[in-house]
Formats: structure tokens, C-alpha cells, sequence
């Protein structure tokens, strides 16, 4: 069993030093990234599957990591999952930096459908704050 939680990242002022580009990629090019963190050890509402059916989305990179997110147009921005080549969280926290210097006036949400490590990893150490709603994420194992 695992904690899944919230997290909103209002605009206040996020440190945009040491941002590469962003990088607007298609779709589907985000969903081919053979991602460490992948379904059953992720829930399956941030897995590519499901990703793959959110409409409207755009698709952004930098480097090896990317992340899908709604349309930045409507308030707020809501994160629906990331992909990334290498297993380390650094590719992913770069590209979520990348999102807030390229949307410095918009608000930003993950619903409460990330794991933990995806707050400790990504959302905490860039600013985002914890909503109150967690859900939890629990496996049954069939056995014959």
C-alpha cells in the first residue's frame, strides 16, 4: 500500500536559473519513452495507457524526461503523468522546472493519483504545496 497525494504549485515567484529549453513534443512520442516507473507499480491513472486518452493534452521535453500535462490555457494546469529514459528523479524535477519557467503565471496541480516519491522527488523540492486530499494505492496479488 502505498500514500497517493496532491500537490498545487501557485505562481509566487519560481527561481527560473538554470532552465533549459522546453521542448513541445507530440503525444505519442511521450508515451513511446520506456519509463522505470511504469504500471503495476505506478496506479494506472499515470501510467501511458491512460495518459494516451486525455484530450485535450500537450507533451513537453527536456533532455530524457517529458511530462503530459491538460492544456496550459485552462486554469490550472493539471499534470497527468511523466516519462522518462533514465530511473533517476533529476530528469524529471529538470523538465517539472522547465513547466513552471514556461508558465510562470499559472497554477499548476497534480491530483492525488501520484505516489509519494513523486512528491519527495519532484513536487516538495520545487515549491509545490500539499492539498489535504491522499488516497491510497493497494495491490491484491491473486495466488492459485
Amino acid at each position: 500500500m502505498a500514500h497517493l497525494r496532491s500537490w498545487r504549485w501557485k505562481p509566487a515567484g519560481v527561481t527560473t536559473s538554470a532552465v533549459t529549453t522546453l521542448e513541445e513534443i507530440p503525444i505519442l512520442h511521450a508515451l513511446e519513452i520506456s519509463d522505470a516507473h511504469r504500471y503495476p507499480a505506478i496506479p494506472w491513472q499515470i501510467s501511458r495507457h491512460a495518459v494516451a486518452k486525455v484530450w485535450p493534452a500537450r507533451a513537453f521535453r527536456i533532455g530524457d524526461a517529458c511530462f503530459v500535462i491538460s492544456d496550459p490555457e485552462t486554469a490550472p494546469i493539471r499534470v497527468h503523468g511523466f516519462f522518462s529514459t533514465s530511473n533517476g528523479w533529476e530528469d524529471k524535477r529538470r523538465a517539472m522546472r522547465g513547466l513552471l519557467a514556461r508558465f510562470p503565471d499559472r497554477e499548476v496541480f497534480a491530483p492525488a493519483i501520484f505516489p509519494g516519491e513523486f512528491g519527495d522527488e519532484i513536487f516538495e523540492p520545487l515549491g509545490f504545496a500539499r492539498d489535504p486530499l491522499t488516497q491510497f494505492l493497494m495491490q491484491y496479488d491473486f495466488q492459485r
